[in-house]
């Protein structure tokens, strides 16, 4: 098929119009709709001249256009879905991190952490300092019978028990308020 370009122009300057109308009342969006008839017209004039002379240029601008319309609300379908399964994912995601919070106690997570930071201490003193410490705090004896158990001044076990609270003071500081560390080393 022969079109020249002045023929041409007067196809896109005629069925612009109409056209655009006809793909904008599929795809809502007059912007697209403009954007596939001109693609639409770009396809036409690429083929034109391996067209039959019978060829009804209206009608197969248009049928291009119908096909650039079916694949444009075919990929739209495809997004919306996409974003819909991403819209579920992020539900979800935001549903579990809020049931996860509402589960979470700091005060487990802080104690257990606290105590494990405690036992480590504990654990790293000098023979002599962890036993008087045990003895006074977790056995709840007093410094005059820690004293005597372990045969040594009651200053000493004061000593020892001052050292204790100060290694832990600084191990702990990160955690709790001095009154919650006293706490903890009393117990």
């Amino acid at each position: 098929m022969k079109i020249d370009l002045r023929t041409f122009n007067d196809f896109f300057s005629v069925l612009r119009p109409r056209f655009v109308r006809f793909a904008a009342g599929y795809l809502h969006d007059e912007a697209i709709a403009e954007d596939l008839f001109v693609e639409s017209m770009v396809a036409f004039w690429q083929v034109r001249e391996s067209l039959p002379e019978s060829t009804d240029v209206s009608c197969y601008i248009l049928r291009i256009l119908r096909n650039k319309c079916i694949d444009a609300l075919r990929h739209r379908k495809v997004h919306e879905e996409y974003s819909e399964e991403r819209k579920k994912l992020h539900e979800w995601d935001l549903s579990t991190r809020i049931t996860s919070l509402e589960k979470f106690v700091p005060e487990e997570v802080m104690t257990a952490e606290i105590e494990q930071i405690v036992k480590d201490t504990v654990n790293s003193l000098s023979e002599e300092t962890r036993k008087v410490f045990l003895l006074s705090r977790y056995e709840g004896k007093s410094n005059k019978e820690v004293a005597q158990e372990m045969g040594i001044s009651e200053k000493g076990v004061e000593y020892h028990i001052t050292k204790v609270n100060r290694i832990l003071r600084t191990a702990l500081k990160d955690y709790l308020t001095a009154s919650v560390i006293i706490f903890y080393m009393l117990n």
